[in-house]
């Protein structure tokens, strides 16, 4: 199941990883550069899901969140615990859970249709 903030709006999701000195960054300081024009899409919500988990915890994110000035309440910051199937076509098909059994035998039954 899909958490409720997902439907009926468009969603734009960015991978990251918040103790990286590298390129991530510039595409969060990109982001936070455009984001005002983002007021159009009133339903757009912001996930921006974080690639480490280990390093990137709780209160990193927080501080994260703190360090860049992120208050936009439409956006999220997660730290990846969960799986992304896409179909054939590049559509994704579902979003999974990594904790417990539950979603994990709903990703297989998904991949078996």
């Amino acid at each position: 199941m899909l958490p409720k903030d997902w439907a009926p709006s468009e969603h734009l999701v960015v991978f990251f990883h918040a103790t990286c000195r590298g390129i991530c960054p510039l595409i969060i300081r990109n982001l936070i550069q455009i984001e005002p024009s983002f007021s159009e899409f009133h339903g757009l919500k912001i996930f921006s899901i974080s690639i480490n988990p280990k390093e990137d915890t709780v209160p990193v994110l927080q501080n994260y969140r703190k360090t860049y000035q992120i208050k936009n309440p439409n956006w999220s910051l997660f730290i990846r615990k969960i799986f992304f199937l896409f179909d054939k076509d590049k559509y994704l098909h579902g979003i999974y859970r990594a904790k417990g059994t539950g979603d994990v035998q709903r990703l297989i039954d998904d991949l078996k249709n």
